[in-house]
């Protein structure tokens, strides 16, 4: 089948790109009148025609994908690639299993190598008129633990992108620094609202700030890079765009995935590829000890001593399946 391949709800207001290079829903508009909104982010380093590169994450970011297993490792295992960060399945091509007449539904799969822990997963994209319903299921060949999540992807340079981060709880700063001499927060730090994470001494009252940095206004007026992990979001992230009059609702299953990571990407990459251009919010549904694939594993590491699951139980053979979605509205 023909990459990518374009989405429809019955009526509409829903439109999407899938790309099969990643398996990524990697664009979502909202038609509102005359208005088309882009809800999701796309790396500014993409080719035009970028659905044709070879799979790999880095040639495809836009979005949002399933990391499966999720997070970075600096060596190989059965479960884990150093050179595919946050899974195969985002770095590799995808087949159709089933596309809906309409156009307004697909299911995808990807197998992994018969060397992996993991034997598959599948995955389902659906438009309805005010959101998108999404799904995953992953077999694995035997008994295991894997850190897992999604990675949607939203924009906020510009005006128009502008936007309040209704996200609720606690939460630990990255545990080791983001970029060193870029990233501001105290590596590791606990805070109890994303309106008050702390900053290194250095950065206080700078740019307007006291000793913390608010998280819920995007972007930052300086450039730097940033991860927090939500220990207790509730399932639920609400994005609330003013300039453009809409809401975005992210909401997952939380019994199965209980944290959230925030990665605030604000001009802080000076390297390529990004060139310091980038500038958007990922909010990333996970079972994991930030994106740190071999801590994760770890019963002792800080995430999980804060009393919150870092990976998901799979049993050989048997589904296991996260359902979240997407819903768009007016403000």
């Amino acid at each position: 089948m023909e990459n990518p391949i374009y989405l429809q709800s019955k009526t509409g207001s829903l439109q999407a790109i899938v790309d099969l290079n990643g398996g990524m829903l990697s664009q979502l508009y909202a038609i509102k009148g005359e208005s088309k909104h882009a809800i999701f982010h796309q790396a500014p380093w993409l080719k035009e025609n970028y659905y044709q590169d070879k799979a790999g994450l880095m040639e495809h970011l836009s979005g949002e994908w399933a990391c499966v297993p999720f997070g970075f490792v600096n060596s190989d295992s059965s479960l884990f690639l150093a050179n595919a960060p946050h899974g195969l399945p985002c770095h590799s091509t995808w087949s159709v299993k089933e596309l809906s007449e309409d156009k307004s539904k697909i299911t995808l799969v990807y197998d992994y190598p018969q060397s992996n822990d993991l034997k598959s997963i599948e995955r389902t994209i659906e438009l309805g008129e005010d959101r998108v319903y999404l799904s995953f299921s992953v077999i694995a060949h035997k008994d295991c633990a894997a850190p897992m999540g999604v990675h949607p992807v939203f924009p906020t340079a510009g005006k128009d992108n502008e936007l309040e981060l209704e996200i609720a709880g606690d939460g630990m700063v990255y545990g080791i620094e983001c970029e060193p001499k870029v990233s501001r927060l105290v590596v590791g730090a606990h805070f109890d609202a994303l309106s008050a994470i702390p900053l290194q001494e250095q950065y206080h009252n700078l740019d307007g700030n006291s000793s913390v940095m608010d998280g819920t206004h995007l972007p930052k007026p300086y450039h730097t890079e940033e991860i927090v992990q939500m220990l207790h979001p509730n399932g639920q992230a609400i994005l609330k765009y003013k300039n453009k009059g809409i809401k975005v609702t992210l909401s997952w299953d939380k019994e199965l995935i209980p944290t959230c990571l925030l990665w605030m990407s604000n001009y802080g990459r000076k390297f390529e590829p990004w060139q310091g251009k980038n500038c958007c919010l990922g909010i990333e549904p996970i079972a994991g000890a930030w994106d740190l694939a071999e801590q994760s594993i770890k019963e002792d590491n800080a995430i999980a001593k804060a009393g919150v699951a870092t990976t998901v139980a799979l049993k050989a053979q048997v589904p296991t399946t996260f359902k979240y979605e997407i819903a768009i509205s007016d403000l």
